[in-house]
């Protein structure tokens, strides 16, 4: 149900991720979930120069729509790095801009023309990336709110400026969320510092672990879907991943899982951003896949994997597949990651050395937990994204959360 008129917001999402529907994470779903709730959202991939020439032939088509019968969810890509000249900066900013005119302040569907005149004051600015600051403050907006989803400042490929920007931002947001426990922890000794130095004054700070669609990955219980001919050709069991290919990925792990295991298939679902040479013949990397196929890709796994490294960057992860593989009904083998760990400790097998970690997958693959079970836990811990969004949005607004929808 979406708050009345009074609380309706204007949203520019800025984000590090692009609208796409293989790697559907946090940003991408509770902007679906604020633009159901009746605010307009305009969503802005800053993704780099490479989208400059796709800029000008989306110019008309903005606007997609997601899964079946999704709410209509306006997005673009402008180019924008870390590294930028001002030029170039501008002319992201222009680009924005212009989309803004366009999206958040022409009727451009039938149910905004009923809607009260938007006030003068500019939009609210809506960033995922620390980054993107000198770029949201040359859009001039009315407030910021910060959702903080990754320690960025322990990325490989880190920006050292990362950290002054992440307290500045901290500091100028009216409202910071995290997605995680740790990242919490994380941003309240920043928030200390900030606190010495008499940057920060009193606003919503909130933890709201990402959520799932229980229902959506519900769907690997049914007997009727299909799984995807390609792993459902694999040698069984099958043990799998979804997500992104990176730096958190413990290959050492995999290999150590892979040799000790030959007549098993490992499976790893998700754009490659990095990878060694020598894998296994039985670790298969089969590239992204739609979100809307996961559930059918998940039901083709005996177990599924979480074997993220032990790095700064995986201790204040709160990994959203770890629900969205409960919910799908299959047995979860992690390593030590805090968050899984306190959310769902009961229910995953943590396991840090190859060893443990191979003896761990065996045993789930032979003897796996009643999966209507573990569907259900996975629903009554994880909230939904529209109940995170209702929360997110009482705490912009100043108003009580109202109840999820049934």
């Amino acid at each position: 149900m979406p708050p009345s008129g009074a609380g309706l917001l204007d949203i520019i999402c800025l984000s590090h991720l692009a609208w796409e529907q293989t790697l559907f994470q946090r940003p991408q779903q509770l902007m679906r979930q604020m633009e159901a709730r009746g605010h307009r959202v305009l969503y802005c991939g800053c993704i780099g120069l490479q989208p400059l020439r796709n800029l000008q032939e989306r110019r008309g088509s903005r606007r997609g729509r997601f899964g079946n019968g999704g709410a209509f969810i306006n997005h673009f890509y402008s180019p924008y790095t870390r590294r930028m000249v001002w030029m170039a900066r501008t002319a992201a900013v222009a680009a924005v801009a212009q989309a803004a005119r366009e999206v958040l302040y022409t009727p451009v569907r039938p149910t905004f023309r009923s809607r009260p005149e938007r006030r003068p004051t500019g939009p609210l600015l809506w960033l995922y990336h620390p980054g993107l600051l000198p770029l949201a403050l040359m859009l001039r907006p009315s407030r910021i709110v910060y959702d903080v989803m990754d320690r960025f400042a322990s990325f490989a490929l880190r920006d050292f400026s990362h950290t002054h920007w992440e307290r500045d931002l901290l500091a100028m947001a009216s409202t910071v969320f995290t997605g995680g426990r740790s990242l919490h922890a994380a941003c309240e000794a920043e928030i200390a510092l900030l606190r010495a130095a008499n940057r920060w004054h009193n606003k919503p700070f909130v933890c709201l672990p990402s959520g799932v669609d229980a229902a959506h990955f519900a769907r690997a219980l049914k007997p009727l879907l299909r799984v995807p001919p390609d792993i459902a050709a694999l040698p069984k069991p099958v043990f799998g991943y979804h997500g992104a290919i990176d730096e958190r990925v413990d290959f050492d792990l995999l290999r150590a899982l892979c040799l000790g295991m030959p007549q098993a298939s490992v499976v790893l679902i998700g754009p490659v951003l990095g990878r060694p040479d020598d894998l296994p013949p039985n670790l298969h990397l089969i590239g992204p896949r739609p979100y809307e196929d996961l559930p059918a890709c998940i039901k083709g796994f005996d177990v599924c994997l979480i074997p993220f490294r032990r790095t700064d960057l995986v201790a204040h992860v709160s990994p959203t597949k770890t629900p969205e593989y409960l919910a799908a009904g299959k047995p979860v083998v992690s390593t030590p990651i805090p968050d899984v760990e306190y959310d769902y400790g009961d229910l995953v097998t943590i396991a840090s050395q190859p060893d443990e970690f191979l003896a761990a997958c065996q045993a789930a693959a032979s003897r796996p937990p009643d999966p209507q079970w573990l569907s259900a836990q996975a629903a009554q811990r994880a909230r939904s994204w529209a109940a995170i969004a209702a929360l997110m949005e009482a705490a912009i607004t100043g108003q009580s959360p109202l109840p999820e929808p049934a």
